[in-house]
């Protein structure tokens, strides 16, 4: 990874955060984090009992701290992407759990940030290249490097953004993630990780212009 970090095991829980051991804030930061139990009341305690510490070290949220989290079920598949695209937005410090999510985190690590982030960014750009070849398709995604990671959000048409994630799910294996169910900016977000290619790449676009046409 490109900043010093340490990495210490707690059980089954990793935490990542710079090496330096800086109490004060020192511009704006980014937290990842990972937690493969599902939100139960005791790890959302926990993890609320984290950031709850940081604020009281100067590091607040939405103030001078930006915080993205994925919850999983604890499949390893998922661990392996969640850390992916927790990679992708390049954190200062990272706070997971289980067993599966420290060893995605150690193997990715171990390839390095630069790499990582190079290669799902080309996807990233790819992706939203072919999609915006498909007629009815709306990018919500900004293409501009400085304003984008290996995330794609987009709107499909006038398609319902639930019915074509569940669909995607149920019969061909890809998993996206419904965004916008307040009605703000809604489709769905994808995101590309080092295991995927570019192939695969083609065949979610090809995917989602089928369903565009025939509906779901």
């Amino acid at each position: 990874m490109t900043r010093r970090e340490l990495l210490i095991l707690l059980g089954g829980a990793a935490v990542l955060y710079p090496a330096d051991g800086t109490a004060q804030p020192q511009g704006a930061g980014r937290l990842g984090i990972v937690m493969a139990v599902g939100k139960t009341p005791e790890y959302l305690d926990a993890v609320g009992g984290f950031k709850d510490a940081l604020a009281s070290l100067g590091w607040k949220a939405s103030v001078n701290l930006a915080i993205d989290e994925r919850w999983l079920s604890g499949d390893s598949a998922q661990a392996r992407s969640a850390v992916a695209e927790i990679l992708a937005l390049n954190p200062d410090v990272i706070l997971a759990q289980s067993t599966a999510v420290v060893e995605a985190l150690k193997f990715q690590g171990g390839i390095g940030r630069a790499v990582i982030e190079k290669r799902v960014r080309g996807l990233a750009v790819h992706m939203m290249s072919e999609l915006s070849k498909l007629d009815g398709v709306h990018l919500w995604t900004n293409p501009a490097p400085d304003r984008s990671a290996a995330i794609v959000i987009f709107k499909p048409g006038a398609l319902d953004p639930k019915k074509l994630g569940d669909t995607l799910s149920e019969k061909e294996r890809i998993v996206v993630t419904i965004r916008g169910a307040n009605g703000s900016n809604p489709g769905l977000r994808a995101s590309p990780h080092m295991y995927n290619t570019m192939e695969d790449v083609d065949r979610f676009v090809a995917t989602i212009g089928k369903y565009m046409k025939t509906g779901v």
